[in-house]
């Protein structure tokens, strides 16, 4: 083996570092999704009633059953917020 040409024991090393490294930032990420919190009805100018033809179940966001992926708390399906974005 000549100077400078790494050994099996620290490619090794470095082979589980980097996939420990990975884990690491996938798990982060992973946490990061499930610590974000919803907007406050109040925040986005949420209203039970409808803005004209747009209305929370014609939204990307509107998951039914009066659930939204952004807006916390109950949502009527007949109403808006200004965070409404057409399916």
């Amino acid at each position: 083996m000549w100077a400078g040409s790494p050994s099996r024991r620290g490619l090794l090393r470095g082979a589980i570092g980097v996939a420990c490294a990975a884990l690491g930032a996938d798990a982060a990420l992973a946490a990061g999704r499930t610590s974000e919190a919803k907007l406050a009805q109040e925040q986005v100018s949420y209203q039970p009633t409808p803005k004209g033809e747009r209305k929370c179940s014609g939204c990307v966001n509107y998951e039914g059953n009066g659930n939204c992926r952004v807006v916390a708390g109950p949502i009527d399906p007949e109403g808006w917020c200004r965070l409404w974005n057409a399916r």
